[in-house]
């Protein structure tokens, strides 16, 4: 079995991503980090690497939960959410 690499970068990306969350700033400049880390990955890969997969699965649960308290807020008739691709 082939040893993924995972570069430094990415790593670091997906943790300003994280912290970015954190501090409750853009969710969309989160969302941006953590494409252009993730960009580089098949979905396998994203899989694959445990830290990818935790770091990715922390700003998808954020992304979900900030976007259903939006949609109570403002389109509670809908009730239906989407995510975006790069999950």
């Amino acid at each position: 079995m082939q040893k993924i690499s995972f570069p430094d970068q990415t790593k670091e990306n997906l943790l300003e991503a994280a912290q970015v969350i954190q501090e409750n700033k853009n969710i969309g400049q989160a969302l941006v980090l953590t494409y252009n880390a993730l960009k580089k990955f098949s979905p396998k890969d994203r899989l694959e690497i445990p830290e990818i997969k935790h770091l990715t699965d922390f700003v998808q649960n954020f992304f979900y939960k900030r976007q259903g308290k939006d949609l109570r807020d403002f389109y509670t008739a809908y009730g239906a959410m989407s995510g975006p691709l790069i999950f």
